[in-house]
């Protein structure tokens, strides 16, 4: 399960027992507007397909990168190594200040060994 917290901007990867999981979420959804997300089944009632998301609508390409960036567990630099594209230019992508370009989201994704597709998926 993927769940998303908006604002403080945090995604969370959930395995287990359902009631496991939506105790952690009960006890989020206190403090923070949560949306949860998922790619397959629904594990919980409150659950939608990710792409069906608000939340994920809003999303732009250069966040998508951050999101997989942070899912592999990668600095903007090291992202940089393995892309060949600078540093400076992935922060530029991922804060928004600079479109991501087909190429260099072919680039990043590839050193993340993702889809790019999977950057531009969120709804227009």
């Amino acid at each position: 399960m993927l769940a998303l917290v908006k604002t403080p901007r945090i995604e969370l990867s959930l395995a287990g027992n359902n009631k496991g999981i939506n105790e952690i979420i009960k006890y989020l959804q206190k403090e923070y507007q949560v949306e949860v997300l998922v790619d397959s089944e629904n594990i919980i009632d409150e659950a939608i397909n990710v792409f069906d998301s608000e939340l994920f609508a809003d999303i732009k390409p250069g966040e998508m990168v951050a999101s997989y960036r942070l899912k592999h567990g990668l600095t903007q630099k090291e992202l940089a190594e393995k892309s060949g594209i600078t540093q400076t230019n992935i922060s530029a992508y991922e804060s928004g200040k600079r479109n991501l370009t087909r190429k260099a989201a072919e680039k990043l994704a590839n050193a993340l060994g993702e889809n790019a597709d999977k950057f531009f998926m969120a709804k227009k």
